[in-house]
């Protein structure tokens, strides 16, 4: 049950974060020479993008633990999301081009070096809490009877606003759902 896990030994989800979103661009460049001196060249240009964001979602706050022991696993966890199905901003791109006279060609570009993007379309906040009572494999004689091999059915409840479910790990068809 345990494979590759150290005993003992507590793990902090505490500062977790995680973010995604879909995105599409277009861009528009421009470009010119500067200036030429002695064979070599410098060249300059610019990307100008329009982005037009599907959706967004980020991690606002997460926490909790989940501790291994010889026999158990017990843990509590949470985690706080924000998301929005759209939104738009602009992007900046600038960059410089040399040519040497030996044919040499060295560039430099500064990606957004201004940009912007502002999810604002059905924006929600959400929070949800795992708790995974203790699941233990040797208890189960005052669960089944004894000589039973089987271990006690573990649950695992998610709680998103007002609403809490709770999940038989082994038959998770068989969730039973409060909203408050």
């Amino acid at each position: 049950m345990l494979y590759g896990n150290q005993l003992g030994k507590t793990v902090d989800f505490s500062n977790t974060y995680g973010e995604g979103s879909a995105m599409g661009a277009a861009t528009v460049s421009f470009g010119t020479k500067l200036l030429s001196l002695g064979g070599a060249q410098l060249g300059a240009g610019v990307n100008v993008r329009y982005l037009y964001g599907v959706y967004e979602m980020h991690v606002a706050d997460a926490g909790g633990s989940l501790t291994t022991g010889m026999t158990e696993i017990a843990g509590d966890a949470h985690v706080s999301t924000v998301s929005s199905e759209g939104g738009r901003g602009y992007g900046v791109d600038v960059g410089l081009a040399l040519r040497t006279p030996g044919g040499m060609q060295l560039g430099l570009t500064l990606e957004n070096a201004q940009g912007r993007m502002e999810w604002n379309r059905n924006v929600e906040n959400r929070e949800y809490r795992v708790t995974a009572a203790d699941i233990n494999l040797l208890n189960t004689a005052a669960l089944y009877g004894s000589g039973s091999y089987l271990p006690k059915t573990p649950s695992i409840t998610v709680q998103s606003g007002t609403t809490a479910t709770t999940v038989d790990a082994v038959s998770p068809s068989e969730a039973t759902t409060i909203s408050a």
